[in-house]
């Protein structure tokens, strides 16, 4: 979904297809119900749970990536569509990560 939501804002910027920027703009309406249906700040296409597999040193393939490419798309369709919702989402992903990480 990131690498989409980047294609589509960086694609927009460059042709000024109203379509790309309408489809990236109802994609993030999308995320946005499911980061509220998840009570905050998460938002990948796996359960938060899993994350919890990096810290028992078990297989898990690349969570970090995956929620970097949702948030650098959130963040080019903010950039280049002008879609504040898509800055909120990124800045809610952004305040989970303190949860994960243990006290140091």
């Amino acid at each position: 979904m990131g690498h989409y939501l980047s294609a589509c804002g960086l694609m927009y910027s460059s042709t000024g297809d109203e379509l790309l920027k309408s489809k990236a703009r109802h994609i993030v309406a999308e995320l946005a119900k499911c980061q509220r249906a998840n009570e905050g700040g998460w938002l990948a296409a796996f359960p938060p749970a899993f994350m919890q597999r990096l810290t028992e040193r078990l297989p898990v393939w690349a969570p970090f990536y995956t929620l970097h490419k949702i948030m650098a798309g959130l963040l080019d369709v903010h950039e280049h569509c002008g879609d504040a919702p898509a800055l909120e989402i990124a800045v809610g992903m952004a305040a989970w990560i303190p949860s994960y990480l243990p006290i140091v």
